[in-house]
């Protein structure tokens, strides 16, 4: 996968957050060993629920709202199977949640943008299935090959992906 492909991915996920509803605006891809776009999601409200943003949010103990249904979780149940070894472009750190419907569904890397509330409980669940978990300037500097190889994909002299 060429370098530019990753900036328009995130730029898909960025431009998805905006739909959200919620105070923290997030967007997801999840994107197949082909390069082919197979979900896509943003944080909102579950369906026939109010939106937050009309009638507040519903906290838990740690300041997490409850009533929202995450962009990875939107993004992945659309992609369904064909998540599985694919590569989820997220504009936040995963929650713990999040994590685990990451490693649930299969993919095989993480790439994002904002370390909005970095959880060590994400962190240890995101390695310890083996998943690659990469900050986006550090796909853009040039990691992307080495994630590439890292998580099995073969990347041809075009650019193209290799089966």
């Amino acid at each position: 996968m060429r370098p530019i492909k990753y900036s328009i991915y995130m730029k898909i996920a960025e431009e998805l957050s905006r739909a959200s509803t919620c105070r923290v605006h997030v967007g997801c891809v999840v994107v197949g060993r082909d390069g082919v776009i197979h979900g896509l999601g943003y944080n909102g409200s579950l369906p026939g629920h109010p939106h937050c943003e009309d009638v507040g949010c519903d906290f838990d103990e740690h300041g997490h709202c409850k009533a929202t249904l995450h962009a990875e979780r939107n993004a992945l149940r659309r992609a369904a199977d064909k998540a599985r070894n694919g590569i989820a472009f997220v504009t936040h750190f995963p929650c713990p949640d999040c994590a685990k419907e990451l490693v649930d569904y299969g993919i095989s890397a993480v790439i994002y943008k904002n370390d909005y509330r970095r959880s060590p409980i994400s962190i240890r669940i995101l390695e310890r299935s083996g998943m690659q978990v990469v900050a986006f300037d550090d796909a853009c500097d040039g990691d992307w090959r080495k994630l590439e190889e890292d998580i099995g994909w073969r990347t041809s002299p075009s650019g193209g992906e290799q089966p």
